[in-house]
């Protein structure tokens, strides 16, 4: 049994491969997992259900990663929100922060790092 079995997860990405690898290590961790693959329908999940976690693709078309983030903000919605991305530069900090991204995770996804930074993020909200 996992510590984080409770932990709601959405995930935001036109791309199935990414949808399909966080659903497959978000489920090992035991978290319960929805997902969408436009923006919009992403935000309108976010504004009917709670969620924990979202993870979201930097360039996800219409509002990009970081603009659901600050609609996230906007909206005050208790969930954090993680940027995925194959992009190997830095994003600078102050944007993340001004945003509202928790983290930054790059491809090619890591099972330890999503668990780590879950495990994380239940400590923060204990």
């Amino acid at each position: 049994m996992s510590d984080l079995e409770s932990f709601r997860i959405l995930i935001i990405s036109e791309q199935q491969e990414t949808i399909d690898e966080l659903k497959k290590i978000s489920e090992r961790i035991g978290c319960s997992i929805e997902y969408a693959q436009t923006t919009e329908a992403g935000l309108e999940l976010l504004k009917a259900e709670l969620f924990d976690a979202v993870f979201v693709d930097l360039c996800v078309r219409s509002v990009g990663g970081r603009g659901v983030a600050r609609m996230v903000k906007l909206f005050k919605l208790p969930v954090s929100v993680y940027i995925v991305t194959s992009w190997k530069g830095e994003l600078e900090q102050s944007l993340l922060v001004g945003d509202g991204i928790t983290s930054v995770i790059h491809k090619p996804l890591s099972f330890n790092e999503i668990q780590d930074l879950l495990n994380a993020l239940k400590q923060t909200n204990a």
